[in-house]
């Protein structure tokens, strides 16, 4: 993964989880502490995620975050789905892949 692609993953990762430690970070995405550090110093400049101290430490999402903003609706990725069996094989990789990446199951 490039490092941007490593960031939206653990955007998702951390969301997915509901929160994560640095060393889980690091273990999940095979880098090194201070890469999630630094990571999660730039990610925090442009997503609402925080970090909290202590024994129920690690990084989680602002409280305020709207997790579902931005994901498909019921409606989107049913239309999706069926999009994707009237199209070539590759369309239908990306079309899969969008509904993957966009899906309110990951929740």
């Amino acid at each position: 993964l490039t490092p941007s692609e490593r960031r939206m993953e653990m955007l998702r990762y951390i969301r997915y989880r509901k929160e994560a430690t640095y060393t889980e970070l690091s273990e999940e995405f095979s880098v090194s502490l201070s890469t999630v550090w630094r990571d999660i110093v730039f990610l925090s400049d442009y997503s609402q995620i925080y970090t909290r101290q202590g024994s129920k430490g690690g990084v989680v999402f602002s409280e305020s975050y709207n997790v579902t903003k931005n994901c498909l609706s019921d409606e989107e990725e049913s239309c999706l789905c069926k999009l994707s069996e009237k199209v070539s094989d590759k369309e239908k990789e990306i079309i899969i892949a969008i509904i993957k990446k966009f899906s309110r199951s990951l929740i």
